[in-house]
């Protein structure tokens, strides 16, 4: 039987969920940086663990390829 899925929605309320929220603020060279819109850290990964840092943090793109 599949599962119920109609009280999953595709939307998010800022004024609830901004803290779910992330942002790309910037990418290049097979990295990229994610904000938190509520918070304003930035998204972390280092040595197999996630954390939030007030400084920016580049992170790797998985499957980046470098195009000519």
């Amino acid at each position: 039987e599949d599962a119920d899925l109609s009280g999953l929605s595709d939307s998010v309320s800022i004024s609830k969920d901004a803290r779910l929220v992330w942002k790309a603020v910037a990418s290049e060279g097979g990295k990229i940086q994610l904000r938190n819109v509520a918070t304003g850290m930035y998204l972390v990964a280092k040595d197999g663990e996630i954390s939030q840092s007030a400084e920016p943090f580049a992170l790797n793109v998985e499957g980046y390829q470098r195009r000519c």
